[in-house]
């Protein structure tokens, strides 16, 4: 923050420099929480459409596999 303030005033900036600039350097620094993985699946032409969120970020193909079967055998035992 320090160092964003000695540079505008170095430079001389508007507000619209400076939001420009603390823009560009929070998009490059990945700034923020990570985003839910989300795993969607619609057949073409299908009468639905699935979207299965995680908590994590980062989720391999394998736990989406073992999340599905999970639901599977959920809405089987209900009958």
């Amino acid at each position: 923050m320090v160092a964003l303030i000695e540079r505008l005033g170095r430079e001389g900036a508007t507000r619209t420099d400076a939001r420009r600039l603390t823009q560009r350097t929070e998009s490059r620094r990945g700034r923020g929480r990570p985003r839910h993985y989300v795993f969607s699946y619609k057949p073409r032409g299908g009468p639905f459409a699935l979207n299965l969120q995680f908590k994590r970020a980062d989720v391999p193909r394998e736990e989406v596999i073992e999340a599905l079967e999970a639901v599977l055998r959920s809405l089987r035992e209900e009958d």
